[in-house]
């Protein structure tokens, strides 16, 4: 993987930039929408029951643009993981607060 000190984009070639992204400075693309989220991937996911129901989401980017799946995303660095699972649920259900069990 690429250094976070690289300057031009690896997708494309053109310069980057440092935008505030999920309230990080993070290098991004300008030109094509690449954004450097670490030097790391952990993911993460969670489900949620409500009676007999389970939710899901369409995933918004690829791999798997368009298909249904639960809840998730990468883990920020220096995040707890139970943290990114709670970042994740709200942004997946926009409720403001969870039960923990």
């Amino acid at each position: 993987m690429q250094s976070a000190n690289f300057l031009f984009c690896p997708q494309c070639g053109s310069p980057l930039s440092e935008t505030a992204i999920t309230n990080r400075l993070r290098k991004n693309c300008p030109a094509c929408s690449f954004i450097h989220w670490g030097e790391f991937s952990l993911g993460v996911g969670g489900v949620i029951w409500k009676k007999d129901k389970v939710l899901l989401v369409e995933r918004a980017n690829d791999p798997g643009k368009g298909l249904w799946t639960i809840p998730g995303g990468y883990v920020d660095h220096g995040e707890q993981i139970h943290e990114a699972v709670k970042r994740e649920m709200l942004g997946a259900c926009c409720k403001s607060s969870f039960t923990e069990s």
